[in-house]
């Protein structure tokens, strides 16, 4: 996550971002994106619930985004493990299509958004 700070824009991060998620394999994937999914929903309820998008990120940066040994270094990268959450829930549904290229966002995001849209509310469902 080091690399967060050398990068100059918000869409360069979210670019870089989504080089990651695309290389998980496609059970971790999917995993992530049913996980944000629902995170966006939580913090779509900010106003009763209190959990923003940078809330989210303070509470799951370190978990999801956990370095292999706790070191100083890795300490003071919390805070870019907290973007790195927030940056994934705002952006999850361009971060997830395969078919995003950087710089790209419109018709093709508007696609994939509506088919995972649709199979995150069956999930829901199945859930409730």
């Amino acid at each position: 996550m080091s690399f967060l700070p050398e990068l100059d824009s918000y869409e360069d991060r979210v670019d870089e971002i989504h080089r990651l998620c695309d290389g998980l394999p496609e059970p971790n994937k999917r995993m992530l994106e049913l996980l944000l999914a629902h995170l966006e929903r939580v913090a779509a309820n900010s106003e009763r619930n209190m959990m923003s998008v940078s809330n989210l990120g303070v509470c799951f940066g370190p978990t999801l985004l956990r370095a292999e040994e706790e070191t100083v270094a890795a300490i003071m990268d919390i805070k870019f493990a907290n973007v790195v959450v927030e940056i994934l829930v705002e952006n999850w549904r361009r971060l997830m299509n395969s078919a995003y290229r950087p710089g790209q966002g419109g018709a093709a995001a508007n696609r994939y958004n509506t088919v995972v849209l649709a199979e995150t509310r069956m999930v829901w469902k199945k859930c409730n």
